[in-house]
């Protein structure tokens, strides 16, 4: 008998190839995608398989946390210019639902968008107590202590 080499697909206890740089920068990027759609770890581990990923459960952690850094450290730049982008975006969808005649819709996005410009008074609550009569509490400062008492 001769001995011949194997070939890769036969070659005993191999170890998958490395994942270089760019390409981890790469799945770290569809990472993102995925997670900014709703995806979990159990979604990110069905894509990592079909994609043919070789990695550890671990490895999808590390990755999934360094997407999730990356999402946050773009909000935190773009923070001034949230406000700004979604009273856009709900604009637009105003726009939309109004096109298709869609008018319980286009209201719901009015009174979201007014809410969350603050046009709207402030929301009272009111404390009750056991019998359902108003309560109202007073904060007094008594020896540098702050107590709640009911009138």
């Amino acid at each position: 008998m001769s001995e011949t080499t194997p070939t890769p697909d036969e070659t005993p206890d191999r170890t998958p190839k490395q994942a270089s740089k760019v390409e981890i920068a790469q799945r770290i990027e569809e990472i993102m995608v995925i997670r900014l759609s709703g995806a979990g770890f159990h979604d990110v581990r069905n894509y990592a398989t079909e994609k043919g990923w070789a990695v550890s459960r671990a490895q999808l952690y590390r990755y999934m946390q360094e997407a999730d850094a990356r999402i946050i450290d773009s909000l935190d730049k773009d923070r001034p210019n949230l406000l700004h982008l979604h009273v856009a975006r709900r604009q637009r969808l105003f726009a939309r639902c109004q096109a298709s005649g869609d008018w319980r819709a286009a209201l719901a996005v009015l009174k979201d968008e007014a809410e969350l410009c603050g046009l709207y008074p402030a929301k009272k609550a009111e404390l009750t107590g056991k019998d359902g009569s108003p309560l109202e509490l007073v904060v007094k400062r008594v020896g540098g202590e702050a107590r709640m008492e009911d009138l």
